[in-house]
């Protein structure tokens, strides 16, 4: 029986592996930069937005109306409603397109001359969509022309002797069944394609350089020389590279947590954080999503012939469950939908239900996690049948 304790102690010969990788991880900065400090970009960067974004919008809704018109004096009834409702109307001197266009006025009302002494007339709303901003100005403005617009229509009626009811004869009472709109819950769609990041982002070196890094130092010839299986060997890797990663995610919930909570509390009116169970749910959740990152980030690192052509590859993996997982955030998919099983997606799917309060269905998380598993699996045994190429001692 060798010093390793035969081949039936398997799993001793992975903790050995897996210890020593810890040890030599824990002290390399880089690999503590990945597992500590990167996480926490994400939840700092969405709480400055929102803290940003919440002072901005706050601002404009405590600032009074200004509607920019030309030809007011054609319509002095609609100018004494506008500034009834609170609103400041200030004659628009020259071309009101270019100015407009030049961004002096986010809107311009226009009033032809025909419309002077009329009850019945047209106006034109100019707005530039292209700029940031010009669309909540011209909302409200087309609001508050529509309303002046009904109650011309009433005093019309009346002089009829006629019933409102014959300007809307098909009455739609349209009913919000979701969470009421708040901004905050637009920055919280962000957190699962951030977490999706970081799963794929917090063994990229570690899987790096227990590969295709110890082949370039000389160190992985004497190590898989030893009288031990080396998928054993790889298994214990695989378990190194899994703690870093999970020990990342959990950086970078605990900060969503904390700082997220932190910006609601100094913001009224904002909708509040996802709690503790949802980002222990996330969490959990995330595990089979971590296991099929570490093992194909792994594959990905044995397969390559040097350092710099893996990170070029490593750096582009997270790319590749980035695109559907952000279709699936910014557009939820049926929770009853087949998809909801899928690897990546399934997950994905879970994530944007839990930050938008939504139940999600347990049957469908475990059948995503089963078949994530599965591919987990796929991954590690092509992985360990690349250890037992000789060619994997050489660099090319």
């Amino acid at each position: 029986m060798s010093a390793w304790g035969g081949e039936g102690y398997w799993l001793l010969h992975c903790w050995v592996v897996f210890r020593k990788e810890l040890l030599d991880h824990s002290r390399d900065r880089r690999s503590l930069i990945l597992a500590l400090i990167f996480p926490l970009f994400g939840p700092v960067l969405l709480g400055v937005v929102m803290i940003f974004s919440y002072s901005s919008v706050r601002g404009q809704a405590t600032q009074s109306m200004s509607i920019a018109m030309t030809g007011g004096e054609y319509a002095p009834g609609l100018v004494a409603f506008l500034e009834s409702k609170g609103a400041t109307v200030t004659e628009l001197e020259g071309d009101p397109e270019q100015a407009v266009l030049r961004g002096a006025v986010p809107v311009a009302l226009v009033v032809p001359p025909e419309s002077a002494g009329r009850e019945q007339f047209e106006v034109q709303l100019l707005t530039d969509l292209t700029r940031v901003g010009t669309t909540s100005a011209a909302v409200a403005t087309r609001r508050l022309v529509n309303e002046y617009s009904r109650e011309t229509a009433h005093r019309m009626l009346d002089r009829a002797a006629l019933d409102y009811g014959v300007l809307d004869p098909v009455v739609v009472n349209q009913i919000d069944v979701g969470q009421s709109p708040n901004i905050a819950l637009l920055f919280y769609k962000m957190i699962p394609p951030i977490v999706l990041f970081i799963i794929f982002m917090g063994s990229v070196y570690l899987a790096i350089d227990m590969t295709v890094g110890e082949r370039e130092r000389g160190t992985l010839e004497p190590l898989l020389s030893v009288p031990v299986a080396r998928w054993q060997i790889l298994l214990g890797k695989t378990f190194a590279a899994f703690a870093f990663s999970a020990l990342g995610l959990v950086v970078n919930t605990l900060a969503f947590r904390l700082i997220l909570e932190y910006v609601v509390g100094r913001s009224p009116g904002l909708a509040a954080a996802p709690d503790n169970l949802t980002m222990l749910l996330i969490f959990l959740i995330a595990i089979p999503m971590m296991a099929l990152a570490v093992t194909v980030q792994i594959s990905i690192a044995a397969f390559t012939r040097s350092m710099k052509e893996a990170q070029i590859y490593l750096g582009l993996l997270p790319l590749l469950p980035a695109f559907p997982g952000i279709a699936v955030t910014m557009a939820p998919l049926d929770p009853d939908g087949w998809f909801g099983a899928l690897p990546i997606v399934g997950q994905m799917s879970a994530f944007a239900n839990l930050v938008a309060g939504v139940p999600i269905n347990p049957g469908h998380v475990l059948m995503s996690a089963l078949a994530t598993l599965l591919l987990a699996a796929l991954c590690f045994n092509w992985s360990s049948r690349l250890y037992q190429r000789e060619k994997l001692f050489f660099v090319s």
